[in-house]
């Protein structure tokens, strides 16, 4: 799911291809306006309607943002914490990986990455510390963590 300008789109459905996500990634413009509490919004839905045809499916969300949400339907900061909990409520691990962050030591941020990834109950990651094989691990830990709730 992609959120920009004044809404968000599926890019991409359910896959199990890294390779067509990484290339749908990589086509992703950024800047500009960011609505994200939409897109947050669009993935939870999405994550839903799969569980409901496939219960075996682990639903997780991975939000890669720098977390600078401008552009909303009222109260910017209310929406995206309604919506963390309402992911929270659903039962869905969520990881952030805020890309604004040059180190998960910094204490000053603009956005909202860790206020996101704690309402949700998820974890936070700084993209600067993380590898192909961090987000692999932070994949299987959350993994491990469903199935152990």
């Amino acid at each position: 799911v992609a959120f920009r300008g004044n809404d968000a789109e599926v890019l991409l459905p359910l896959s199990r291809s890294p390779e067509l996500a990484y290339q749908r990634l990589s086509d992703i413009p950024t800047g500009g306006r960011t609505p994200l509490a939409s897109g947050m919004l669009k993935g939870l839905e999405l994550l839903q309607r799969e569980r409901t045809k496939k219960k075996d499916v682990l639903p997780m969300m991975m939000l890669i943002s720098d977390g600078r949400a401008n552009i909303g339907s009222g109260h910017i900061r209310e929406e995206i914490q309604k919506v963390s909990a309402a992911i929270a409520d659903a039962g869905i691990r969520t990881v952030v990986i805020d890309t604004e962050a040059s180190s998960s030591n910094q204490l000053l941020s603009l956005g909202y990455c860790r206020e996101i990834a704690g309402i949700s109950g998820g974890s936070y990651c700084a993209l600067s510390d993380l590898s192909a094989e961090g987000i692999e691990s932070i994949a299987r830990y959350e993994k491990e963590m469903f199935v152990g709730s």
